[in-house]
């Protein structure tokens, strides 16, 4: 049996306390979930909770971020290139 593991990731308020930016941030993250790519994150849902905060439910990745993998050392071009 394979084991599936899912991010559920809070968005803080400080982006969200304007209800027009909130339902921006909403509708660009929607339409970020129709992205299909083998370097985007899956996400599953944007959603709010009953108390009014936003979360983002996507798959979880292991590894290194790409922020996290220039900072160790600046990135050949071919791996530019399979990233982008």
């Amino acid at each position: 049996m394979s084991t599936v593991v899912i991010n559920t990731t809070p968005i803080p308020p400080e982006l969200t306390r304007d209800p027009e930016a909130k339902e921006r941030f909403i509708h660009e993250a929607r339409a970020a979930s129709a992205l299909r790519h083998n370097n985007i994150c899956t996400i599953h849902e944007v959603d709010e909770t009953d108390e009014g905060k936003i979360f983002i439910c996507m798959d979880h990745y292991e590894g290194k971020t790409l922020k996290e993998k220039i900072k160790e050392r600046p990135l050949k071009l071919e791996e530019a290139i399979d990233i982008a």
